[in-house]
């Protein structure tokens, strides 16, 4: 994190495991010493489709060149994406709805749902697949009532052509209140997945 971060803000990370039920992300720490609390895991049993949402609240500041390490159970193949997010209610905690499918399941591949407390929120949605089907020319995920989202696009992360997924990142300041999910379609393939969608409430 070479700009650093300023105090008070809430860091988030989403990261994505090939792995299920068998391993999992024991920790994350940061060199501010801030304390991170999970607050949604999303995988199907038998598949290689974790995914998990972290974040800290009213965080002491990171230096420029601080760090956030992310610890797992066992070795995996793995990818992230860090938020450092101002602005907002630091007091409350972010709610999160998360969903899975194993390979086979019929599409779109949608998050839980959740219901948004007003236009000002803040949303985050994402999914994650083991397998390198999601650049297949699939339309981009996005929110399934709103049109504002900011797609951050797909990250990879392989140790071979066996070993490899994909995570997919968005965000929006919601143009509505009703319930939204965070969706996709994977062209002709069917791999397995988990999706999620978290809401941050506005100050």
């Amino acid at each position: 994190m070479p700009p650093g971060t300023s105090a008070g803000d809430r860091l988030v990370v989403v990261a994505a495991l090939r792995t299920g039920t068998t391993e999992k992300i024991t920790g994350i720490s940061d060199s501010a010493g801030n304390d991170w609390v999970n607050q949604g895991i999303g995988y199907t049993p038998g598949s290689t489709n974790r995914s998990e949402y972290w974040e800290t609240l009213d965080t002491k500041g990171l230096p420029p060149g601080g760090t956030v390490t992310i610890t797992m159970s066992a070795s995996e193949v793995a990818a992230a994406y860090l938020f450092d997010i101002s602005g907002d209610n630091q007091s409350l905690l972010s709610s999160t709805d998360v969903n899975s499918g194993a390979s086979g399941t019929s599409g779109p591949y949608s998050s839980g749902v959740i219901l948004p407390n007003a236009f000002s929120d803040m949303q985050i949605g994402w999914i994650q697949t083991p397998n390198q089907y999601t650049t297949e020319g699939g339309p981009v995920p996005l929110f399934n009532l709103s049109t504002e989202g900011t797609n951050l696009g797909w990250i990879q992360s392989s140790s071979g052509t066996s070993d490899y997924l994909s995570l997919d990142v968005s965000f929006q300041m919601p143009d509505t209140t009703s319930s939204q999910a965070y969706e996709s379609r994977f062209g002709s393939h069917s791999p397995s997945w988990s999706s999620g969608i978290a809401t941050i409430k506005a100050a």
